[in-house]
């Protein structure tokens, strides 16, 4: 086992968690003025 075999797994996950998260703060973002 490489270390590329366990590098490429998490690289990809935490491209999925900050994309996810991006999506999240946009829609965070636009509720907001829904609330006030």
């Amino acid at each position: 086992m490489t270390a590329n075999d366990w590098i490429l797994p998490w690289f990809m996950l935490v491209r999925i968690m900050y994309i996810m998260l991006n999506m999240v703060g946009l829609f965070l973002s636009s509720c907001v003025p829904l609330f006030q």
